[in-house]
């Protein structure tokens, strides 16, 4: 995979195409050992994410791609709207680290190591 496969697989991802994970990609929380394997199971991850927990953009992002590899760190801010780790909608402002690791193959992207500090999040919705 050369590095300009690598990044058009990313940046069509990047721009919410869910067609590019491949179908038995896995992504794994680094920090709970947490895995959602196969396309529908990332998806459904990620929509909970993004769509129902946190009304979020990211600021300040950086996407590095490789031969086969990518990676994308950003602060995500906005706010709290949905159950997140089991903590309720506060609806309070949140900015979020994250990064997210990938290996990418010639049936999309393989895998996802998702880097999220959820005490950073704990601290800002704590009351």
């Amino acid at each position: 995979m050369t590095q300009a496969q690598t990044k058009a697989i990313m940046q069509r991802y990047w721009a919410g195409d869910r067609s590019v994970l491949a179908e038995d990609v896995v992504f794994t929380d680094v920090a709970t050992g947490e895995r959602h394997e196969g396309r529908d199971a990332v998806v459904a991850m990620l929509d909970a994410f993004y769509g129902e927990a946190f009304d979020v953009r990211p600021d300040d992002a950086r996407e590095i791609v490789g031969e086969g590899s990518a990676a994308y760190e950003a602060t995500l801010v906005g706010r709290h709207v949905g159950d997140c780790d089991g903590v309720a909608a506060t609806g309070k402002h949140v900015s979020l680290p994250l990064c997210v690791t990938y290996r990418v193959g010639d049936a999309g992207i393989l895998e996802g190591r998702v880097y999220f500090l959820t005490e950073v999040f704990r601290r800002q919705v704590a009351d």
